[in-house]
């Protein structure tokens, strides 16, 4: 049998098998029934199945799901949909000579495959998607010669595609997608001229381009996406010219695009997004004049998209060429692409204005531009697309009003402008746009008031940015009506109260970010126990009064920043049991009292950046607050405290922290930023020992206070710290060597204490200046200019002021105490050694010495 190793030989005598006159196998019907009852009972019970049963054996052909031929031999047995749950196990292929469609799609059948499928020589049509089987794909498979349709998809196969599936001529549509296929070996496979159908989406293939796909010449769709395929697409690819679908989305081919392909002029869909494709696109894909759907997105590809023959392309309904780094701009030409749905070309370099001609495309939907440098003005020929669901223009160098025929557009769901140079009021036929979801200006130049009935027009609005322009006026009580999710009006010019009926809208409400503004008053009391807020930010505003107990209520807050205002409370208790909040920023308000929390159970559980700076917070510290303080860390240090998701966008809150000495504005609060800042109040006692146990602990500030006692020396223990502040205070003692240990500390500032001894060196502490040790006079060594004795105590440095104050007369009387101890103690040492003229000769060196010391 080694002569049927060799492929062309297997198939020819497959193909002499098959030209034989086609029999009729004998089957008997109740061997039939009784293959099919047996493998029904070692299935799970399904009512899909009832009518199959022995004592019902001579109307098998009338059983579900059977189809019989003129004997009563089953032919056909479609089980799909039926709720079938069980292996093949028990299913005797053998028993089914006759069988031309097996079709099982759609079940919970699991297991492997049996070799016996092989025995169904007469099968055309096998449906085994949309189970749970697995192991690998039977070779056996290749003897099923009449096979014409066969489908694995969605199952758990894996291993290699057998190459002998491609000894199937008259195979016509093949689908092994979403499946664990490994790869195979291409150079095996046969060529299969009627293949019209091949997918093998969604595997583990890592090689490159399956050799046999180009030779069969009779595909309309091809889908590689979603694998691991790498290098080129071959120029064999334009011999495909009955090719309708190309899949090749989510690989890794980091080629350009042949050339050729521009020969598969029936190509009408065309998706190569998520690749590493880079180069110019060939010029021959304006040949593709029954082109609808070309993505490109997330590539690497440069020059020009627009081909020079744009207008052949009148069928194009989606262009998706995002993320790439495509130049030039956007041609008046693409008004005569009638038929565009959607375009998206954002994330490139193009440059130029929007030609008014886009306006001529009336049946779009989705113009997505943002993230280019297209400069110019909102062309008012927007307004003639009434279709249109999303206008994305955001991250450009626009500039100019919005035309006031956006109004026209009444089914825009989301409108982003940010991050440009707009300019101007809010045009009033804004009210005209009811349906908007999504509303992003943040990052213009945009001033005026809001208007009027813009809340009560918009109700359905969930996500509004409004941040950083120059809007001004009150805050309507109207904004209480919407059902908006995600609000930040932060870094504007508004001014008045906030509308206490804010608390009616926190019942939908996740971000709140009033921060940056002129806002007056108290803070609303009428949050209630349906409060949804996570972030509530009114920093560097103009509030009064104390801190709400009804934000209690909202136990869902992760971020609550209330810093920078006129606040004047003692420390609310209730804060410490919010569950989830991570983020508590009290900074420059008028706080005062104890920290008295050290009687609660776990308390911050979450919390792991607190900012009461610049307060007049008192008591000790040990006692009160960093004893029951634990610094949470995330296990994933790049997702963000509060990164919400709302409509299919990201939003991500910002919080003004100091770092390092610098006020930033921290949009992703990352967990390098794990941080405790006390300083600027009244605190006192020492710094507890427990401080070392706060291990992931990034930035300690405990500067401006006046705490007394040592550096602790567990200090050492905080592995992740970088910055350090405990200047200005009244610690004493000697600089812990452990310091040298934090190889992450890049900020120190010990300056104005206490401290004294030699300043340890080594690792980290070889990095900063004298700045960080000034002010303390006991101090020595290096960087400092004091240099230290072999004790590492500073060598005396006498001033005049202190030549003048020789003779203080409590000095000479502790002279006198002092030397009256040594006068009696040397005596007795002389007379109990007798050898006092070698001790006198060690004093008479000793007064030289410090003769010359001091001279």
């Amino acid at each position: 049998m080694a002569i049927f190793h060799n492929p062309l030989v297997f198939v020819l005598f497959h193909a002499f098998f098959i030209s034989l006159p086609s029999l009729n196998i004998a089957s008997s019907p109740r061997s039939e029934a009784i293959a099919l009852v047996k493998w029904k009972n070692s299935l799970l019970p399904s009512s899909s199945l009832d009518s199959w049963a022995l004592n019902n054996h001579k109307n098998l052909c009338n059983w579900t799901s059977i189809t019989c031929n003129n004997a009563g031999s089953v032919t056909m047995l479609d089980l799909s949909f039926g709720s079938l749950n069980g292996t093949l196990a028990h299913f005797n292929f053998s028993s089914f000579p006759n069988l031309t469609s097996l079709d099982m799609t759609s079940n919970e059948l699991s297991g492997t495959i049996p070799v016996e499928i092989g025995c169904l020589t007469q099968l055309e049509h096998l449906d085994m998607s949309s189970n749970e089987f697995s192991g690998t794909i039977p070779v056996e498979i290749g003897n099923l010669m009449r096979l014409e349709y066969s489908s694995f998809n969605k199952n758990s196969f894996h291993g290699a595609i057998p190459y002998q599936i491609s000894h199937l001529q008259k195979l016509q549509y093949l689908d092994l997608g979403l499946n664990f296929m490994a790869e195979s070996k291409w150079s095996m496979f046969l060529e299969m001229p009627f293949l019209t159908h091949l997918d093998l989406n969604q595997n583990d293939l890592a090689v490159t381009f399956p050799s046999f796909v180009t030779g069969s010449r009779n595909l309309t769709y091809l889908d590689l996406s979603w694998n691991k395929f790498s290098g080129s697409i071959p120029s064999s690819i334009g011999q495909l010219r009955e090719l309708q679908t190309l899949y090749l989305q989510n690989n890794y081919f980091n080629s350009s695009i042949p050339p050729e392909v521009g020969l598969c002029t029936k190509l009408e869909t065309l998706r190569l997004a998520v690749n590493s494709f880079t180069g110019p696109l060939p010029l021959s894909l304006s040949n593709l004049t029954q082109i609808s759907e070309l993505q490109l997105s997330d590539n690497h590809f440069s020059g020009e998209i627009w081909p020079q023959n744009i207008s052949k392309w009148t069928k194009l309904s989606l262009l998706d060429i995002q993320n790439n780094s495509f130049t030039g701009n956007i041609p008046s030409e693409i008004g005569m692409l009638k038929n565009l749905m959607s375009i998206s070309a954002g994330g490139n370099f193009l440059t130029g204005p929007i030609p008014d001609g886009i306006g001529n495309i009336t049946g779009l939907w989705i113009i997505q531009l943002s993230e280019n440098h297209l400069v110019g003005s909102i062309p008012a020929t927007i307004g003639n697309i009434p279709l249109l669901r999303v206008l994305s223009l955001s991250s450009n160098n626009l500039s100019g009003t919005i035309p006031s025929q956006i109004g026209n557009l009444t089914f825009l769901s989301i409108l982003q402008l940010n991050n440009n140079q707009l300019k101007g009021e809010l045009p009033h036929s804004f009210s005209n746009v009811s349906y908007m979801r999504i509303l992003l200006l943040h990052s213009n130049r945009f001033s005026g008031s809001i208007p009027k009935d813009f809340w009560k027009n918009h109700a359905s609005l969930s996500y509004v940015d409004l941040s950083k322009n120059n809007f001004s006026g009150e805050l309507s009580t109207t904004l209480c009506k919407a059902a908006t999710r995600i609000l930040d009006l932060s870094s504007n010019s508004f001014s008045g109260a906030i509308p206490h009926c804010i608390g009616d809208l926190a019942k939908n409400l996740v971000i709140l970010d009033l921060h940056e503004n002129q806002l007056q008053g108290t803070i609303p009391t009428t949050f209630t126990k349906s409060c949804q807020l996570t972030t509530f930010n009114l920093n560097n505003n103009h509030m009064e009064g104390s801190i709400p107990l009804a934000l209690a209520n909202c136990e869902l807050l992760q971020i609550l920043d209330l810093g920078n205002n006129r606040i004047s409370d003692t420390f609310p208790p209730w804060l410490v049991t919010l569950p989830k909040l991570q983020v508590l920023v009290l900074r420059s308000n008028r706080l005062h009292g104890m920290l008295n929390v050290s009687n609660m159970k776990d308390p911050f559980p979450k919390l792991r950046v607190i900012d009461l700076s610049h307060n007049q917070f008192e008591g000790n510290v040990a006692n009160n607050f960093l004893d029951n303080f634990k610094v949470k860390a995330d296990s994933d240090p790049f997702i963000g405290v509060n990164t919400t998701l709302v409509e299919g966008k990201y939003y991500e809150a910002s919080v003004n922290l100091i770092v390092k000495g610098v006020e930033l504005e921290v949009k992703k609060i990352l967990n390098i930023y794990t941080s405790i800042d006390l300083s600027c109040n009244k605190f006192n006692g020492t710094i507890p020992q427990v401080i070392g146990e706060l291990k992931s602990l990034r930035l300690l500030n405990l500067s401006h206070n006046s705490l007394t006692g040592h550096i602790p020396s567990l200090l050492g223990n905080m592995s992740l710290l970088e910055s350090l502040d405990l200047s200005s205070n009244q610690l004493a003692g000697t600089i812990p060597w452990q310091l040298t240990s934090l190889t992450f500390l890049s900020t120190l500032n010990l300056s104005e204490n206490h401290l004294s001894g030699e300043i340890p060196r080594g690792k980290q502490l070889n990095t900063f200046g004298k700045d960080s040790f000034l002010g303390n006079s006991a101090l020595c060594g290096v960087p400092l200019t004091k240099k230290c004795r072999d004790d590492g105590v500073p060598t005396p440095v006498i001033t005049d002021d202190e030549e003048e104050d020789w003779f203080d007369p409590k000095t000479i009387l502790i002279g006198y105490a002092g030397g009256l101890v040594c006068g009696l103690s040397t005596g007795y040492i002389v007379l109990t050694t007798l050898k006092p003229i070698r001790f006198v000769i060690f004093i008479e060196r000793a007064q030289q010495k410090l003769i010359r010391r001091y001279l």
